[in-house]
């Protein structure tokens, strides 16, 4: 037993290492921590060891704007506005050593985002750009500072589009202890005419044995939309809850999971009435092989592996691939 705990130990300090992968697999709890937390909180850039990632990461429906998204949840892979956080993208490569990251990822518009990483001691920061054409660009960056336990960013982005300009400003927060997690954060954005306010909150706690360990999380969303013209659109989730987790099988392969689902609340516009509905459930499954010196991991989407013949190529144009896969090198 004492053998098998020293491994399975191992693998998970290993795994804390990870990549896009892992953190797909557990759709964001953010009671589980990783070494792609610098992309959100910058001033974990200097964490962790040495590395150089490739992913082939999931799509996303639409080309990515200012302010698209969810940037205020948690619990969202996209939890920094999309113009300056984890893109959508179908490839990506990163290097990241001495307080410093190099991240490309292609978009869905067919160019590259580029994006630079920089802490030293408690703070950091990120400035990015985006080019799709000479009239279509994007530049963001935010700042972020930690505690060690508690982490906070904010920053914002600027798009001058070919119609209209896009403008977005967010601030995001995560505290972290032993047992318990707390995350909050709030996105402002003015796109293609709208003005859009979101915001999220998740309490929850954590868990960690020998082998395993895993995180709950629940809390609400609110979205608002009021567009140039037309009504307003409010979106309004009681809570969400996300429970999710990771288990060693030996000290060179693990799986991990989760599963979201949501308690949603209709908020009467016009003529529609007050109503509350459970919100489907979205699974994940994941797992790793560690080498030493490479990590392998990888995640499946079970609903899109039902789907038959869209297995690779997703369920439309645009539409979200059933398996994303990550390899990370020690450097």
């Amino acid at each position: 037993m004492y053998k098998f705990s020293i491994a399975a130990i191992a693998l998970f300090s290993t795994q804390a290492f990870a990549t896009d992968a892992r953190v797909n697999a557990f759709q964001s709890n953010a009671g589980l921590t990783d070494e792609t937390d610098y992309r959100r909180y910058f001033a974990r850039t200097d964490n962790g060891k040495a590395s150089m990632w490739f992913d082939i990461a999931e799509g996303q429906a639409a080309v990515p704007e200012a302010g698209a998204g969810d940037p205020a949840d948690p619990a969202d892979p996209a939890a920094a506005p999309p113009a300056i956080g984890p893109q959508g993208g179908v490839l990506s490569a990163t290097y990241k050593a001495d307080g410093r990251s190099m991240r490309i990822e292609q978009n869905t518009a067919g160019s590259s985002d580029m994006s630079y990483y920089a802490a030293d001691g408690d703070t950091g920061y990120m400035v990015m750009l985006r080019a799709i054409n000479k009239d279509n660009v994007t530049v963001g960056g935010g700042y972020g500072i930690t505690s060690g336990k508690s982490d906070m960013a904010y920053g914002g982005a600027f798009t001058k589009g070919e119609d209209n300009t896009d403008i977005t400003a967010y601030i995001q927060s995560r505290d972290l202890t032993k047992s318990e997690v707390t995350a909050y954060g709030a996105n402002l954005a003015y796109q293609g005419k709208n003005i859009i306010i979101d915001g999220a909150y998740d309490m929850g706690w954590r868990f960690k044995t020998d082998r395993s360990r895993a995180a709950v999380t629940l809390g609400p969303r609110a979205g608002i939309t009021k567009p140039e013209e037309g009504d307003m659109a409010i979106d309004l989730t009681l809570a969400q809850i996300n429970i999710a987790g990771e288990f060693a099988i030996n000290d060179w392969f693990g799986l991990r999971g989760s599963v979201v689902s949501a308690l949603d609340a209709n908020v009467p516009m016009g003529d529609e009435e007050f109503d509350i509905m459970t919100a489907p459930v979205t699974p994940a499954f994941g797992a790793s092989i560690d080498f030493e010196g490479v990590d392998i991991d990888f995640t499946i989407s079970p609903d899109k592996v039902m789907d038959g013949p869209f297995f690779l190529t997703g369920a439309g144009v645009g539409e979200p691939f059933a398996a994303s896969m990550s390899a990370r090198f020690d450097i």
